[in-house]
């Protein structure tokens, strides 16, 4: 079964009981890897990914 992070963010306490993370605490996270995944990205030139950061990480 494939949850993405935009369906399963609409319910918190369900993301919560999932991954023991609040959703705020989540994207809070996410912002600060986006920084990072950017420029990691930037140097290499491979494929692009088919899922977003955010179901990337949650995978």
């Amino acid at each position: 079964m494939k949850i993405s992070y935009k369906k399963i963010a609409k319910n918190a306490q369900v993301f919560e009981k999932l991954f023991g993370i609040k959703v705020e605490r989540f994207s809070r996270i996410l912002e600060k890897v986006k920084v990072i995944w950017k420029s990691k990205s930037l140097k290499r030139a491979r494929r692009p990914y088919k899922l977003i950061r955010a179901d990337t990480i949650l995978s």
